[in-house]
């Protein structure tokens, strides 16, 4: 049976130093899982650190454990990805969320523009959903939420990335084309709103130097092109 694995912070270094988890993971480990003295259990802090735990008690709303080793497995890109996407409707913004988190997006920036139409996530429900989708793909970090942007500001956004791209559908080439230059330091993937970006939008941005990339013949949603996109990086230099 797969070891399971839940969410804590502070986690101690030494083997040997007790820990005690408390709150919803808690409650799950106890009253779901039903762990008991002697169980192993995996903790992540989300900012890189994890360890194998032994379960030594079980109480209300806690388990205590007691570290058996740290496991700080690095499962991040070599690449740091930030992502700005218009926010798609309804439970499409957790897929999102989570599907981004699997692939090893570094944070999520929601596009405030003329075709948004969708509220964005709160950063509350961005890192839940993140952390929830960390534990199912055993990366040790979730995504970062970054305050909403507008035009202006995912412009400057764009400026302090190695690269900049604009998954498109008008006079874009290839995506591949892209992906032949060498790995960058830094990636930003903007996604439009559906009905993709207004003309003076595209003009902006591709005057500000993003480069537009077609993803293929068909239109795709939102959280299925940043998906798609972020998935092609990640197999062209990860």
């Amino acid at each position: 049976m797969r070891v399971p694995r839940v969410h804590g912070l502070d986690l101690p270094r030494a083997a040997g130093a007790p820990f005690r988890l408390e709150g919803p993971d808690a409650v799950h480990l106890g009253r779901v899982l039903r762990v008991a003295p002697g169980d192993e259990v995996e903790v992540f802090d989300a900012e890189g650190g994890a360890g194998r735990f032994r379960v030594t008690d079980v109480g209300r709303g806690r388990v205590d454990l007691v570290l058996e080793a740290r496991v700080d497995a690095d499962r991040e890109l070599p690449f740091r990805l930030t992502c700005a996407v218009a926010p798609p409707k309804g439970k499409r913004a957790q897929r999102l969320v989570e599907e981004l988190t699997e692939l090893g997006a570094s944070a999520l920036a929601p596009l405030q523009l003329r075709r948004t139409t969708a509220r964005p996530p709160t950063d509350d429900e961005v890192r839940r959903w993140s952390l929830e989708a960390a534990k199912q793909c055993l990366r040790n970090r979730a995504l970062t939420p970054l305050p909403a942007l507008d035009l202006e500001g995912l412009v400057a956004l764009g400026r302090e990335q190695a690269l900049a791209l604009l998954p498109d559908t008008v006079d874009a080439p290839p995506l591949r084309e892209v992906l032949a230059r060498p790995r960058p330091a830094s990636v930003l993937v903007a996604v439009g709103p559906e009905g993709g970006f207004d003309p003076d939008e595209r003009a902006a941005l591709r005057a500000a130097g993003f480069l537009a990339a077609s993803l293929g013949p068909t239109v795709l949603r939102i959280e299925t092109a940043a998906a798609a996109v972020t998935a092609a990086l990640v197999a062209a230099w990860a």
